[in-house]
C-alpha cells in the first residue's frame, strides 16, 4: 500500500466511530416520506440542536426531540407517525454545532436507513428513528 492510501484509510477510520441501521420494524415504522423526514430534521437542527454543547453524553452534551410526521399518504389510512431525532457530543470539552453540520448528520441517517439508524463521528452522534403513533407524552 502506498503512503497516500494508508493516510486516507487512517483518516477515514478515525472519522467514523460507528454506524448502524436499525432492523426492519414493519411498514408503520419505516419512513413513509423521506422528504418529510428531511424537512423535520432541518427544523429540529435549527430549533433544537444547533448551538453550544458542554461536556459529552447526558452531561450537557445530548439533546433529543420528538417530531410529528406529516399525515401519511391516503393508501396508509389513518396511521400516524413520529420521528425521534437525537444529537450528542461525543468528543472532549465544549463544542458548537452549526445547523448545516447537524442537518448533514441527521439526513445521512434518513437517506441511508429505511428504519432509522445512528452514526458517530469524531465529535458527534446522530440518531434518526421513525416510529408508529404519536410522540410519547
Amino acid at each position: 500500500m502506498q503512503l497516500p492510501s494508508i493516510l486516507s484509510f487512517a483518516v477515514l477510520a478515525a472519522t467514523t466511530v460507528h454506524a448502524r441501521c436499525y432492523a426492519e420494524k414493519g411498514i408503520d415504522e419505516a419512513y413513509w416520506q423521506k422528504g418529510d423526514a428531511r424537512a423535520r430534521a432541518k427544523e429540529a437542527c435549527a430549533g433544537v440542536f444547533a448551538g453550544s454543547y458542554s461536556g459529552s453524553g447526558t452531561d450537557g452534551g445530548h439533546r433529543s426531540t420528538c417530531v410529528a410526521a406529516m399525515p401519511p399518504p391516503p393508501n396508509y389510512g389513518d396511521r400516524t407517525q413520529h420521528y425521534v431525532f437525537e444529537v450528542s457530543h461525543v468528543g472532549d470539552g465544549d463544542r458548537v454545532i452549526k445547523t448545516s453540520e447537524c442537518e448533514d448528520g441527521l439526513i445521512k441517517e434518513i437517506n441511508g436507513c429505511d428504519y432509522g439508524g445512528d452514526s458517530s463521528y469524531t465529535n458527534w452522534r446522530y440518531k434518526s428513528d421513525p416510529n408508529a403513533g404519536n410522540c410519547p407524552s
